[in-house]
């Protein structure tokens, strides 16, 4: 189980407690549908009640086993759904090979996950269906025909509407399904706008609730989070993972996309994949899930590739005999069969392999051991199911949505939650605290030092070089209080100021210290404030008497959250050598390096959770397995993920 699968779990389970579709602990991060077709689904099952939950090992393995089989059901509606688009575009041999390469191949694995990608797919799919069967050719003009036409146009909107309520990155569709439907209705611009009337109206629903609520200020904010502040995952490494896990279906789509827009002059795989892939490239950040909605592109554009191909080879031959020919015709036209047969043999095994390897019972186990500890050291007043535990558990968003709304457990955090941060120093609501800590936990803490926060490398910073490319639309963003970034003049130099422009600086005022140091190591404090955030142009900092060749920004925060972010540096100044000093002029600036700077002190927050870790210690350790496949080592790391990491420490103060 991942880290974003709890999330969604829990704001599923937050719907159908009828307490909105809005958590009061989460950013505006994703549109609601996902979880709102989650918790409709689970009402109708009648989950979690119907399976009468307790903290035995069977129980909490159920509770995570149902999501996945209607993840697994949602997969076989993709999987007849590609069938059923691939038979109308085209045939049914491309039919059936597109939907064999989709129900085997190993990086469909990813669809057995509680992603909202996962869930969009089925309205995706049937966006697209709806669009192919839009055909004026084969339509009558009787307003009966017309009737049914506008129904069809209609529900592609709706579908695609839904898929972008889902999740915003499914807009990048909108030039596929609009040429489909452009395309397939005689190019009638009125049919165009009755179906994208559907597909900007369902997504408005998000920031009109946001509005309705009073929070619409806090929607903005938490969708420029998520286009342009989060830590940067580089689209060409995911591409790179793509291929690791599943070379066969990302060279044999690849090659059918460019086959059919070139040869077959079949623009549909390439508006399919072209749009997203941009998006993921421009906003810099991309993981495996997010390739979800191309999947049956790749599948659809390998199975044209495969049928297409086997057409051109010669039927017959004139310097064979009669027997040789009738082998040669057969051979000929059951190759698309004999080529689908070795990829799927191949993916169906590599598949099973996935499938059949045990990779999340440690998790199991850790979560049955705490709903355990609980029954058993949660005080007098303990009653399973009641909001009545006198323990505090602080863990990650793969253990709490069960403690919060199967056992309904009140008092469980993640370590991030405000709410934590609220209390005093060092204590909290109950006098026993469980720590369930995972390596995501473990990477928020300094174990050894306890004095700073810890990143993983791929939050430290992004773009530090776009602080001197003399370009005002690109930045340099860090995570976290202490984010720093280093100028290097090369060698000594006199400096009478510094320049600053920092990101929506008419917006946030920036808290920041500048040292200064003159062999890059020791640095001395020269000027600490505030940024005006009045302005979004460079804001000057004055000296006197210093003389430096390294000068280093600390970034403690902003008045809207604990980032750094600057567009542009510029250091002026002269060297001192001169007898007769210029006006102050620009410096160059030889490279720039960001970091962390630990000497920081740490935020109250940090301080209370710090405090809570070192007041507890392991009573109960939960191992991953290691088996390998692919050449790569189980848990995560063979799929790409590292959230949640491969043991649990389940911590408890004495």
């Amino acid at each position: 189980m991942g880290v974003d699968e709890g999330v969604y779990m829990r704001r599923a389970l937050h719907i159908l407690e009828g307490l909105g579709p809005q958590e009061s602990i989460s950013y505006y991060d994703h549109p609601y549908f996902g979880p709102i077709f989650l918790a409709a689904v689970f009402s109708i099952i009648g989950y979690p009640n119907s399976i009468n939950p307790s903290s035995d090992l069977h129980s909490i393995e159920t509770l995570y086993f149902i999501p996945k089989v209607l993840m697994g059901i949602l997969a076989v509606v993709d999987t007849f759904l590609v069938y059923k688009i691939s038979e109308r575009r085209y045939n049914r041999n491309v039919a059936f090979i597109a939907s064999v390469l989709f129900a085997v191949m190993p990086i469909t694995w990813l669809l057995r996950k509680v992603f909202l990608d996962s869930i969009l797919l089925p309205f995706l799919l049937s966006s697209v269906l709806f669009a192919v069967l839009i055909d004026s050719n084969k339509v009558n003009d009787s307003k009966g025909n017309d009737k049914k036409k506008s129904v069809t146009i209609l529900l592609s909107g709706i579908f695609l509407g839904l898929a972008i309520f889902t999740k915003v990155p499914a807009f990048t569709m909108i030039p596929l399904v609009g040429f489909l439907v452009y395309g397939n209705s005689n190019k009638n611009l009125k049919t165009l706008a009755l179906w994208f009337i559907p597909v900007i109206m369902i997504p408005l629903i998000w920031p009109a609730y946001a509005a309705y609520v009073g929070d619409f200020d806090n929607w903005v904010d938490g969708v420029l989070h998520q286009a342009t502040e989060r830590e940067s995952h580089i689209l060409s490494s995911t591409i790179n993972l793509f291929f690791k896990l599943d070379p066969v279906l990302l060279v044999l789509g690849s090659a059918g996309i460019v086959f059919a827009a070139a040869i077959k002059k079949d623009l549909m795989p390439l508006l399919w994949i072209v749009p997203i892939i941009l998006f993921f490239y421009f906003t810099h950040y991309s993981s495996l899930f997010h390739f979800i909605p191309v999947l049956p592109s790749l599948c659809i554009a390998g199975a044209v590739l495969i049928v297409d191909l086997s057409k051109r080879i010669p039927k017959e031959n004139s310097r064979v005999d009669d027997h040789l020919k009738y082998i040669f015709r057969v051979f000929s036209s059951k190759l698309p069969f004999i080529v689908v047969a070795g990829i799927g043999v191949f993916g169906f095994i590599s598949t099973t392999m996935l499938i059949t390897t045990n990779i999340a019972s440690f998790q199991y186990s850790a979560a049955a051991f705490v709903a355990g500890y609980l029954r058993d050291n949660g005080g007098a007043n303990y009653k399973n199911g009641n909001n009545t535990a006198d323990v505090t558990i602080i863990a990650s968003p793969i253990y709490l949505w069960i403690f919060n709304y199967v056992f309904h457990i009140n008092n469980a955090f993640h370590y991030k939650d405000p709410q934590i941060f609220s209390l005093p120093i060092g204590g909290v609501k109950h006098e026993k605290v469980i720590m369930m800590v995972d390596e995501d936990f473990e990477n928020y803490i300094d174990l050894e030092k306890n004095i700073a926060i810890i990143r993983p490398t791929a939050e430290l910073s992004s773009g530090a070089a776009n602080v001197i490319d003399n370009d005002v639309l690109t930045r340099w963003t860090s995570k976290g209080l202490g984010s720093s970034i280093e100028s290097d003049l090369g060698t000594e130099k006199a400096i009478c100021r510094i320049d600053v422009a920092w990101y929506k600086g008419n917006e946030r005022s920036y808290n920041f210290i500048i040292s200064a140091s003159s062999d890059g190591t020791t640095f001395t404090k020269v000027l600490s404030g505030k940024s005006s955030g009045t302005t979004l142009s460079p804001e000057t900092y004055n000296f006197k008497n210093i003389t430096a060749k390294d000068i280093k920004i600390i970034v403690n925060g902003n008045s809207a959250n604990s980032y750094a972010s600057i567009r542009e540096i510029n250091v002026y100044g002269n060297s001192p050598e001169k007898k007769i000093q210029p006006l102050c002029e620009n410096l160059p600036i030889v490279s720039v390096k960001a970091g962390y700077d630990v000497t920081t002190p740490l935020s109250n927050q940090m301080k209370q959770l710090l405090m809570l870790y070192g007041s507890t210690q392991t009573v109960a350790t939960f191992n991953g397995t290691a088996n390998n496949y692919n050449n790569h080592q189980y848990p995560y790391s063979s799929m790409g993920y590292s959230e949640g990491g491969s043991r649990i420490d389940v911590r408890v103060n004495k």
